[in-house]
């Protein structure tokens, strides 16, 4: 199976818009995240910590943190200072506390035939530690990706806290907003709750989760500093349902005109730290 990406003239500049609030071992994985992506285009992740009393550091290749010296007063306008850091072309939300899938960025881009909206509509539901049998129905925010043009015309994200990504949602919904019934084994996103060992910010309810997430952040005395260490604390991969997947072994990178290779291996333990 080869990436078609002939319906771009030249492969747009992703960047990965992540925000991040004292969950350091949980971004470690975004970041891994990030580096297993095979999209042959350029790309970049742009890190946004508004935590005053932690500093996050990393000296990776297209890896970005912005430290804020204060807080943000709501998620939305802390997601659009993010993408308005952001140099690329289409934009995807990189939520901490998920994982994402080598093809996810490829597989979008592949699948953006308007070049300005795509989201599958099936997730791997992970909890405490396990990825469900069978996948899930949703359209979560996060999932998605678009142009900084589509983003501009809907002027971003409301300034409320939970909710921010149902919002701008709605903004989003006419002819460019295509949604599609991914088949299985292109499934590229993983959500997870419970049992991540941190907060989640739609558990706190709508509107709400400023204060509650200082709270946790405070009883927890996160501060200091923390130099990004990418990894990943399980086998995702190795966890999803059925046989084993087959992993393309991506070579060419930095060719303009890759595509994914034939050859492949499917032993589930390859590269996973």
């Amino acid at each position: 199976m080869r990436y078609d990406f002939s319906h771009w003239e030249k492969l747009p500049k992703v960047s990965c818009q992540c925000i991040t609030y004292g969950r350091t071992t949980l971004l470690d994985e975004a970041v891994e995240c990030f580096l297993r992506q095979d999209y042959p285009g350029e790309k970049e992740l742009i890190i946004l910590n508004d935590l005053l009393e932690l500093e996050i550091a990393c000296d990776l290749p297209d890896v970005h943190v912005v430290n804020l010296p204060i807080r943000m007063k709501t998620i939305g306008e802390k997601r659009n200072t993010c993408v308005g850091l952001c140099s690329g072309d289409i934009i995807f939300p990189w939520d901490d506390d998920d994982i994402s899938l080598p093809w996810r960025i490829s597989y979008s881009i592949q699948q953006m035939k308007n070049h300005h909206y795509f989201k599958a509509n099936k997730m791997w539901d992970w909890k405490c530690g396990v990825i469900g049998q069978e996948p899930k129905k949703h359209v979560a925010h996060a999932m998605g990706a678009w142009s900084v043009e589509f983003f501009d015309e809907v002027s971003g994200y409301p300034h409320i806290q939970s909710g921010q990504d149902q919002a701008i949602e709605v903004r989003f919904r006419g002819d460019r907003r295509y949604v599609e019934d991914t088949p299985e084994e292109w499934i590229y996103y993983v959500y997870r709750f419970p049992g991540t060992g941190s907060y989640h910010l739609s558990a706190l309810g709508y509107g709400k989760g400023h204060d509650g997430v200082g709270r946790y952040v405070k009883k927890k005395d996160i501060s200091g500093s923390h130099e990004i260490d990418p990894h990943w604390e399980q086998d995702y991969i190795g966890l999803l349902p059925g046989p084993p997947r087959r992993i393309p072994v991506v070579s060419g990178k930095s060719d303009p005109d890759y595509e994914r290779g034939d050859e492949w291996f499917t032993d589930p333990e390859e590269g996973v730290r």
